[in-house]
């Protein structure tokens, strides 16, 4: 292990571990030689020391090979019962769940370079259960893999293969974690040197001495195995991954001093709030002792050099950023609003709005913080929506959220404009969302899922937790009784027919993306007048598709783990032919994920000046204030884009909102004098409007984003673009 490397430091890492758990299993047996001939496989009456050498070599090697001794003797009761079907039911669950963790695996190897490296120590919970569900699903790809090839060529029984890991639920102590839902592989080698141990000192049985004993000694030799694997790592960190081993051996035996008292106290398992509460100690143990664990092997990674860029890893930070799924806060201040008030008026005026000078990039450090932040702040959103705190107290909270959140957005960057932008504004619409139901308490109570009858006030703490977590990460509030009637209709179909479309529609949109990439740097860039309506609709086109293949991508994983049905998942965009006035291509046709967001902000204003419901001023207030919102929340994207350009994407939703104010003026003036959508010609004339509309506005929200890009450098080329460049400047010279 110190002299030959495969090339692969993390295939060194688990060869040698596997190595040193063979080499250390042996030695146990050499030192408890009765321990092999009471092992005995149930189904073979015959005792060990009858049978012949082949006979016992086979045994032995077979004890050697597979450490949770499942169908002995000797198999431990949390290992998870075996599989109740036929070989071929049982294939069929194997390759779901290797498809379902390869693609997992992939999606946090790509990020790990991201996950693993910050520094932040905010950012622990989140890195703790990014490692954690990489090296679940790692494993289990691994063991799926290998149990599908063993039953498929009929070498052992499915009965030989059950589960890996333990159910999760059982998670909510230290030593449960271990003992009960991570794998059971190291467990029979680690109890037997207990047993050396016990028998050397002469430790009674039964007593919590023998207990702290078989802890300590067990994670000693677990830390051991994989210190062997950290000197195949790398030759000058042998034992660099002893010391989280060992620290986990003393929070299982302080758990095993304190289970006594515990118990006298009558706190138990059973109950939600203690569970939930052990939860929390385990999530925050791990937080604490995980990075013992895995942060030097990162830092010998990247010592020097650059993470390397996958696809992959492209793939997975533009899916994070366009999904949504992740949404936080974001601050303003009342100077940049002023500033985004004087650039609209300028431009209403004719005149030129503020220049946004390039920003020096070099003042932000390089790391990647905006997309680790969503779990621990959707968590404290969660919980700040349940509390109905005193008003005073809420908005300090979000204060201080926000301040983080505007301070990290200055400070740090992914290196990547528009993922730092639209994952910025997913935070910003995260803190919005969680001010607006703080201020609105009796909100989170009205939303109440169809299929759910009982009311929100009767449920349990972890049962309201998990709504308010809902309504935060799923704002279009589908299949919720406050569902808008614009969403598109739910899926009809089955399941299979629901992924093969999905999939589809992946591939589709992946192409289209693909292609807008290419042709983004020159249609974005063009100061031809004349060419603006057909950058518009490249530029719409392209939001569409993108936003679009995240949202599929998104729906098929969540429907294929089955984690969602289908119908969770309706179709993000409504239909296009709708989009006859601007307030209709906003209303009917375009994403609804700020949608209940901007109109909660729109009910406060109501209820702050009693504005009375159904008026027309109503409606101007609804719609003003909604697209207020929608630009504050993009104006956070702005100031992660850009520190100097903060509030550049504010004009664009302002002068939106204006132009539906317009339409909502006219539309009685309109309906009297017998136009309709209806009418082919009217409709017609409709979309030459909307079209001209964006065509007018669209710049002011995505001109200035590619002068920056562009300012001093040439853009990067790709075949595709060269091909379309040679193709615009023929079309320019003619």
């Amino acid at each position: 292990m110190a002299t030959n490397t495969s090339g692969d430091r993390m295939l060194d890492y688990s060869v040698g571990s596997a190595l040193a758990n063979v080499m250390v299993t042996t030695a146990s047996l050499a030192f408890l030689p009765n321990a092999i001939l009471e092992l005995r496989y149930i189904n073979d009456p015959q005792p060990v020391a009858e049978k012949s050498l082949l006979a016992r070599s086979l045994h032995a090697f077979h004890i050697l090979m597979f450490p949770r001794l499942v169908g002995t003797n000797a198999q431990h009761l949390s290992i998870p019962p075996a599989f109740k079907g036929t070989r071929t039911q049982y294939l069929l669950m194997r390759l779901r769940q290797f498809v379902t963790s390869a693609i997992i695996f992939e999606v946090y190897k790509s990020l790990s370079g991201v996950v693993n490296r910050s520094p932040q120590p905010l950012l622990l919970p989140a890195t703790t259960a990014a490692w954690i569900i990489g090296s679940y699903w790692a494993l289990t790809m691994a063991y799926v893999g290998a149990s599908f090839i063993a039953v498929a060529t009929r070498m052992s029984d499915p009965e030989d293969w059950p589960d890996l890991f333990g159910p999760y639920t059982e998670a909510y102590t230290v030593s449960r974690a271990w003992g009960r839902v991570w794998h059971q592989l190291l467990r029979s080698i680690c109890t037997r040197w207990s047993d050396v141990v016990h028998r050397a000192f002469g430790v009674p049985r039964g007593t919590l001495v023998s207990r702290l004993v078989l802890v300590n000694v067990a994670f000693a030799v677990s830390g051991l195995i994989h210190s062997a694997g950290d000197l195949a790592y790398n030759g000058a960190c042998f034992g660099r991954s002893w010391p989280f081993f060992a620290l986990n051996g003393l929070a299982v035996s302080l758990e095993s001093i304190l289970a006594p008292f515990v118990r006298r106290a009558g706190i138990s398992g059973k109950s939600r709030a203690w569970r939930l509460l052990g939860y929390v100690w385990v999530w925050a143990w791990f937080t604490y002792s995980g990075p013992q664990y895995w942060r030097w092997t990162y830092e010998i990674q990247t010592a020097g050099e650059e993470p390397q860029r996958s696809p992959v890893k492209d793939a997975v930070l533009l899916y994070i950023s366009l999904s949504r799924l992740v949404q936080i806060s974001l601050a303003f201040d009342l100077s940049g609003l002023a500033h985004c008030v004087g650039d609209l008026m300028g431009m209403i005026s004719g005149g030129s709005s503020t220049q946004c000078v390039p920003y020096d990039e070099t003042a932000r450090s390089k790391q990647p913080l905006l997309p680790l932040l969503p779990i621990l702040y959707i968590a404290l959103g969660a919980c700040l929506v349940i509390a109905r705190l005193p008003p005073v107290i809420n908005a300090g909270a979000i204060g201080l959220l926000t301040y983080a959140l505007w301070y990290a957005t200055t400070t740090y960057t992914s290196g990547d404009r528009m993922l730092d932008y639209t994952v910025a504004s997913a935070l910003a619409t995260f803190t919005i969302s969680a001010a607006s139901m703080a201020f609105l308490p009796n909100t989170i109570l009205e939303i109440r899922y169809v299929d759910d009858p009982q009311p929100i006030t009767e449920k349990s703490l972890p049962a309201r937790f998990w709504h308010a977590f809902r309504i935060l990460m799923f704002p279009r509030l589908v299949r919720t009784k406050a569902q808008h009637i614009s969403i598109p209709p739910a899926f009809k179909g089955t399941r299979t027919q629901y992924l093969l479309m999905r999939l589809r529609q992946f591939v589709t949109s992946a192409i289209i993306v693909e292609v807008y990439k290419s042709l983004s740097g020159v249609v974005n860039r063009s100061p031809q007048p004349l060419l603006l309506p057909v950058t518009t609709a490249a530029w719409i086109i392209g939001s569409y598709w993108a936003l679009t293949m995240a949202y599929v991508g998104a729906s098929f994983i969540a429907v294929a783990t089955r984690m969602s049905d289908p119908e969770d998942w309706p179709d993000l965009f409504g239909p296009y032919t709708e989009a006859y006035t601007v307030s209709r291509a906003w209303g009917r046709v375009w994403h609804h994920l700020l949608r209940s967001i901007c109109t909660r902000w729109s009910d406060i204003v109501h209820r702050a000046f009693g504005i009375p419901r159904g008026t027309l001023v109503s409606r101007l207030v609804l719609v003003n204030v909604a697209f207020a919102v929608s630009g504050l929340i993009h104006s956070a994207g702005d100031l992660a884009y850009n520190g100097a350009c903060f509030g550049r994407s504010w004009p664009f939703f302002a002068l939106n909102g204006l132009a539906v104010s317009l339409e909502s003026i006219l539309a009685p003036f309109a309906r009297r004098a017998g136009i309709s959508g209806k009418s082919r010609a009217w409709r017609l004339l409709g979309y030459v409007w909307v079209w001209a509309w964006f065509t007018y506005s669209g710049p002011q929200y995505r001109q200035w984003t590619y002068e920056i890009q562009t300012a001093g450098k040439e853009p990067q080329r790709s075949p595709l673009q060269d091909a379309i460049l040679l193709y615009y400047k023929r079309f320019i010279s003619s």
